[in-house]
């Protein structure tokens, strides 16, 4: 939260800043449903420099169309409305700083950054066939906004800190640490000052550490993709390329379909953009042997955890079939017994799943599932009839992990349940099913008596949706205590981790 000093310091602030009046005038064209192309030809003709910029984006690569724009109409009609919004912003902001003699290598450095993150919001976008990629592109753009406007308010103190930052992650420690607060709160304060639409004012705080809260959960997506977005500027404007893109295969990762091939595409493509970008916007944003570099080594760097991840897995696999478990994955098809893998092996085949998930980016889920009330069972029915419902729920549990050798008896009644890149809503959604139609099922006795019988499950997940663990023993204990809490104690109960 703004500290009441910062905000009257933002309140009262004479030099904010604050885009043209075109600009603004544009966003609140662009809320009103039944825009007329005319009035925003005559507006965008007011601005010559505006209205050329507008015109090479249209012909640029960034808007490539068979057709050559040959008039401001065409232009808007190629580039469309949002797209306007967002490059006449962007361009204005530009502006701004170019008219600035007081900028500093930060703020530069700054807006590299939201440029590389501007373009790779909307690429990512365009490839999740999202209709909001210009949105994203605009979001991307705006995230770090704050910085300009903690720089305007507090001048003596902000900008040995612009100076001090190496990257991005040090300017927002910094700013925590001497501040009590960071651009990202300041960026959504400013954004709202200036009527911005909610979802783009929720954005710098909800790409910068924080968890979207209740009235921003249906946003979340547009979130991680403008949060992955940062991180790709990230990776090209930072020296540890190695970390930095283990950073950003951490934060793919709660989006499902940002896998390792798509973040190469995806840094290839950037690539061959930002050449052009820098010519629009006037400015050097890398050099290009050096974005070559750097991208040959994040290329590097995940081909590397890919095979370390594949070489433990393939260890793993040996003990596994030392042990006898491998003739439960072929007994699993043809509905016959089957059996876990040794306890002794659950360890190190979470430790080994934990550390590829932080690797690669992953998620990686993990359930405690318990039959309800066994021993009253038993006493009814019969131990052997227990066992016997035991065996239909282990081989569903290994249908739905794919191999018998994820799924362990933790105790007589329980299992714990390893799934591998499968990311919370999909284990909620696949576990869900699960106890839904094993509480809905007849199950015989001996006597061919009918009888029911319910699950208690308890699910966690380590690298989705900003769920983090440092520890592989804390992903496991925060399952068990999610089947054993209060609201677990009911049975037939899923009931997800905090």
């Amino acid at each position: 939260m703004l500290t009441p000093r910062i905000k009257t310091a933002l309140r009262f602030c004479p030099d904010l800043p604050t885009p043209p009046g075109i600009a603004m005038q544009i966003v609140d064209l662009a809320r009103d449903p039944e825009v007329d192309l005319s009035s925003l030809v005559e507006m965008l003709s007011q601005d010559p420099a505006l209205a050329a910029r507008l015109m090479r984006a249209s012909n640029s690569c960034l808007f490539a169309r068979r057709r050559k724009s040959e008039s401001l109409r065409q232009a808007i009609v190629v580039i469309g409305l949002n797209a306007t919004m967002t490059l006449a912003l962007s361009f204005s902001l530009a502006r701004t700083l170019q008219q600035d003699n007081a900028d500093t290598e930060g703020i530069e450095r700054s807006w590299r950054r939201v440029l590389i993150a501007s373009c790779a919001a909307r690429l990512i976008g365009s490839r999740l066939r999202r209709r909001d990629s210009e949105e994203l592109a605009l979001a991307a753009l705006l995230q770090d906004i704050g910085i300009l406007a903690l720089r305007a308010a507090l001048p003596e103190e902000y900008r040995p800190l612009l100076e001090e930052a190496r990257d991005h992650e040090e300017l927002v420690r910094l700013e925590r640490e001497r501040l009590g607060a960071d651009h990202a709160e300041a960026g959504s304060w400013l954004m709202a000052h200036w009527k911005l639409p909610e979802k783009l004012v929720n954005v710098p705080v909800c790409v910068h550490g924080r968890s979207p809260n209740a009235d921003q959960a249906e946003h979340a997506v547009f979130f991680a993709v403008v949060e992955v977005a940062g991180k790709v500027a990230d990776l090209l404007l930072g020296d540890d390329t190695g970390e930095l893109t283990e950073e950003l295969m951490r934060t793919a990762a709660k989006l499902d379909d940002l896998d390792r091939a798509f973040l190469e595409s995806l840094l290839t493509e950037i690539s061959e953009r930002l050449p052009e970008m820098a010519e629009l916007y006037d400015t050097e944003i890398i050099a290009p042997q050096l974005l070559t570099g750097i991208i040959d080594q994040a290329r590097q760097a995940m081909a590397d955890r890919q095979v370390m991840a594949n070489r433990e897995a393939y260890f793993y696999e040996q003990r596994v079939a030392s042990h006898g478990a491998a003739s439960a994955a072929s007994a699993q098809a043809a509905e016959a017994v089957v059996e876990s893998p040794p306890m002794e092996l659950l360890d190190e085949r979470l430790d080994l799943e934990f550390r590829r998930a932080t690797t690669l980016g992953h998620p990686l889920s993990l359930a405690f599932v318990r039959l309800d009330e066994r021993d009253e069972l038993v006493s009814r029915h019969g131990p052997n009839d227990v066992e016997a419902v035991l065996q239909v729920l282990r081989r569903r549990l290994a249908r739905l992990t794919g191999q018998a050798q994820l799924v362990f008896s933790s105790a007589p009644d329980e299992f714990v349940v390893l799934l591998p890149g499968v990311s919370r809503s999909r284990a909620h959604d696949q576990l869900e099913r699960l106890r839904a139609a094993t509480a809905g099922e007849d199950f015989y006795d001996a006597d061919e008596e009918p009888f029911r019988v319910t699950l208690s499950i308890g699910l966690a997940c380590h690298m989705d949706e900003s769920q983090l663990y440092g520890r592989a023993i804390e992903l496991l204990g925060a399952a068990d205590q999610a089947i054993r809490g209060p609201d677990g104690e009911g049975g037939n109960t899923l009931t997800m981790a905090c």
